[in-house]
């Protein structure tokens, strides 16, 4: 068992090594309370829950400290580290228990905490760097394919070594993965457990965890690869294939989670993002684009609403605006609400501003091009939502359907038949890639993509985020609907057009590319292009008639 040496320093107790204590008393001490502004203090990483120092440790060794400054944030993490150690305690506990059973971590050096009246108001804790390190993900990326597929092989390797020590890591990921020469070392056990027995269902959480990180990184096969490797170096109950199965939902399941998860953090207090309360209302945006110049936009908008060239849409439930700023144009989306029904669905749910936001938000996570949601501003009476205004980066595109109305020249269409069908394809795979991501979009018409056109390469934005639902598997109700939709563009797609279309969508899906199945969507999406027009028909004889 190590020795431990306490050092108080004001209201902050250090338990150090003792072997270690007094150069890291005389760095401490010194040091802490100036950590940024020292100029031979590297910060790693800093957001609101913590910030990360490389600095110098002045032993005959030249050895260098990871410096870990966990802050408490809000009521329920103050209750929680109430009953339960801190981060930086149970991080020393646990490497200091991986160490002594020769697995392949850090070396911990000690931790602190710091308390008013018996509550944690922040903790500490510091390990020596390891030496020659690279995030593994930064290894992997770099590395020729034998070295990638040694990477995966050590990777496999470790876990087998971490669940062998009785382990169970709870966030195990390759952003906590380090590689130096050709080892391979854990780092960020603060949420580590040491069970009285290590279950399949924990192995399996963990496998499931590390194979989410890798698929950022690498394809299907090395995720195989990894769980094949680990499967038979601990003979795991139920066999590698129904293992891996099992991991791949687990995996898509993961990604559910992860993107719901970023999505709203647009509107909670966080790293990219913060909240403001104003006289009437709130703002969420984006930190770096200031209060005060939405503020300013705002006003502009109002301006701009009354009238005039950037006035862009203006109907009975919206206004959309465009404004100028020092960080570039901005697109304000007002959304209104004349009537009581309105405000009683705003009650009753999210207002449609608020899930476009948070939409925009998912889109860009997933890497689906959309215009960048910048700030929301909502005011409410009562709990209910009266005013809100979305604001977004100004994207100077046209409508897919207005778009494509160019090739439809008749004497010039031969000519331009290459070009039309080069659209017809990127606008398929557009579509199919947001499908693919689990997106559903209820209204896919022409009119909610924008095309830009940029150094020879389009760009398909999909805009009218308020009905956008992430996360959702798309079925062949949902899929038929949208290309159902998508397929109607009054006066502009012929037959031919939506059966390449849908050809270009299906790719190398082969049920689905079957001729008699296009045939058919082809003939039903005919069909509701005719229901269209007479609908459309119909109204303008109302209208005539009246």
């Amino acid at each position: 068992m190590q020795s431990i040496t306490t050092i108080r320093n004001g209201t902050t107790r250090w338990f150090v090594r003792s072997d270690v204590a007094e150069p890291f008393r005389d760095l401490i001490v010194d040091i802490q309370s100036e950590l940024e502004a020292r100029t031979s203090i590297t910060i790693l990483k800093e957001n609101l829950a913590r910030t990360v120092y490389r600095l110098p440790f002045p032993t005959d060794g030249g050895d260098e400290i990871i410096l870990k400054d966990y802050r408490v944030r809000g009521w329920d993490q103050t209750l929680r580290y109430m009953i339960r150690p801190s981060k930086a305690r149970a991080e020393w506990r646990a490497m200091s228990r991986l160490r002594g059973r020769e697995f392949p971590t850090a070396t911990p050096i000690g931790y602190s905490e710091s308390r008013s009246r018996g509550v944690l108001t922040g903790c500490s804790f510091a390990s020596v760097a390891i030496p020659g390190a690279y995030p593994f993900p930064d290894r992997f990326r770099t590395g020729e394919a034998a070295e990638r597929e040694a990477l995966i092989g050590s990777l496999a390797n470790l876990v087998v070594a971490l669940h062998g020590r009785g382990a169970y890591h709870r966030d195990l990921h390759v952003g906590n993965v380090l590689v130096s020469g050709d080892r391979l070392f854990l780092i960020d056990l603060h949420r580590a457990a040491f069970p009285p027995r290590l279950t399949r269902r924990m192995r399996l959480r963990d496998l499931t965890k590390i194979c989410h990180s890798l698929t950022f990184i690498t394809d299907e096969g090395d995720l195989r690869r990894l769980v094949h490797s680990y499967a038979e170096a601990t003979g795991l109950a139920g066999g590698a294939d129904t293992a891996f199965k099992k991991i791949r939902r687990g995996v898509s399941r993961m990604e559910r989670v992860r993107i719901r998860s970023r999505s709203l953090r647009c509107v909670k207090e966080s790293t990219g993002f913060r909240r403001a309360t104003l006289p009437k209302g709130v703002l969420y945006h984006r930190r770096r684009w200031p209060e005060d110049l939405l503020r300013a936009a705002m006003v502009s908008h109002q301006e701009a609403a009354a009238g005039g060239d950037r006035l862009l849409k203006a109907s009975e439930r919206a206004q959309v605006t465009r404004v100028s700023t020092p960080q570039g144009e901005i697109a304000c989306k007002e959304y209104l609400y004349p009537r009581w029904s309105h405000l009683l669905e705003n009650l009753l749910r999210t207002s449609p501003a608020r899930r476009a936001y948070i939409a925009g938000r998912g889109l860009e996570e997933l890497r689906i091009p959309t215009p960048e949601v910048i700030g929301l501003y909502e005011e409410r009476s009562l709990g209910v939502v009266t005013r809100s205004l979305l604001f977004s980066r100004f994207v100077d595109g046209e409508p897919v359907e207005i778009a494509f109305k160019r090739f439809n020249d008749p004497e010039r269409r031969d000519a331009l038949s290459p070009e039309r069908r080069v659209f017809l394809r990127e606008f398929a795979d557009a579509v199919r890639r947001i499908h693919d991501s689990d997106v559903y979009q209820p209204d896919m018409a022409g009119q909610n993509f924008l095309v830009v056109e940029k150094d020879g390469e389009r760009t398909f934005f999909l805009v009218d985020l308020d009905r956008v639902r992430l996360g959702e598997r798309i079925t062949d109700l949902r899929r038929r609907r949208s290309l159902s939709q998508i397929g109607h563009m009054p006066g502009t797609l012929t037959r031919g057009d939506r059966l390449h279309f849908l050809r270009a969508y299906a790719g190398s899906d082969e049920p689905f590319a079957a001729r008699e199945t296009l045939r058919l969507l082809a003939e039903m999406i005919d069909q509701k292009a005719i229901d269209q027009e007479k609908r459309i028909a119909r109204i303008l004889r109302k209208q005539s008639g009246a």
